[in-house]
């Protein structure tokens, strides 16, 4: 079946809010997942992989094991980063904004794509961005990675960045995302890391993923839906404004 891209973000908002997540954090995921799929990444078949593992559960709790100046790290204990990472990643954008630049580690995590949808948005906002994926307790090198240019919005991405395994990888991986307001100083960046940086997604594929999307609806199967919709049923009138401040107490 085909829907929306404003029918896919509302049924999976309710299917995360229905697992308990905060109203924010609902819309973030759920806009991770949208953008990921329209853009030509997989994002369906990462929530498929993480329906059959069972939805996690919301968590407070985050290992911050390491915080050194502009260096923030995290210990993800191999989870989605579909869960993990808005913290992450809004301390990192607030350190570059005050800093120039930042560095953030997400160790032993999975779904790192999941991330280009914030750092694309930042790009708008005038910062550059490089993350790459590093396989955990590994010593090979780094080759699965993407790129966001300063004002320019859509990512240069690696064809490995997300894998071959078409059930969008279980692998766990040490995801290491740098952010800067200079793009000379991510070039420098890039030149001291060992990467090797090959097979380069086109840029055109992935807007043209997102136009064709858009104008002709996201692909869903069946099977998701209706597990997503059932989810989604724990909620029974869907949270507005007015009621998350206790209108009518």
């Amino acid at each position: 079946m085909k829907v929306s891209k404003n029918e896919l973000i509302y049924v999976l908002k309710q299917a995360f809010e229905g697992c308990g997540y905060d109203f924010g954090a609902c819309q973030n995921m759920a806009e991770q997942i949208t953008w990921s799929e329209m853009h030509g990444l997989r994002g369906l078949a990462i929530l498929e992989r993480l329906i059959s593992e069972g939805i996690s559960a919301p968590s407070t709790e985050f290992d911050i094991h390491t915080l050194d100046g502009n260096e923030l790290r995290f210990d993800a204990s191999g989870s989605s980063l579909l869960y993990q990472s808005d913290l992450g990643l809004s301390l990192a954008i607030a350190n570059c904004k005050s800093a120039g630049s930042s560095k953030l580690v997400f160790e032993n995590c999975r779904d790192g794509a999941l991330v280009l949808n914030k750092l694309s948005e930042m790009s708008l906002n005038g910062l550059a961005s490089f993350v790459c994926e590093k396989e955990f307790n590994s010593d090979k090198k780094i080759n699965r990675w993407a790129r966001c240019e300063q004002l320019v919005g859509v990512p240069k991405i690696c064809d490995g960045f997300m894998g071959t395994d078409k059930f969008a990888e279980a692998k766990r991986f040490d995801l290491i995302l740098y952010l800067c307001s200079s793009g000379g100083e991510l070039d420098k960046f890039i030149s001291q890391q060992a990467f090797e940086l090959e097979l380069i997604k086109n840029d055109d594929e992935i807007v043209t993923n997102y136009q064709t999307s858009l104008a002709h609806g996201i692909a869903v199967s069946d099977k998701v839906w209706r597990c997503l919709n059932k989810i989604g049923s724990k909620v029974l009138v869907e949270s507005t404004e007015a009621s998350r401040k206790g209108a009518g107490a």
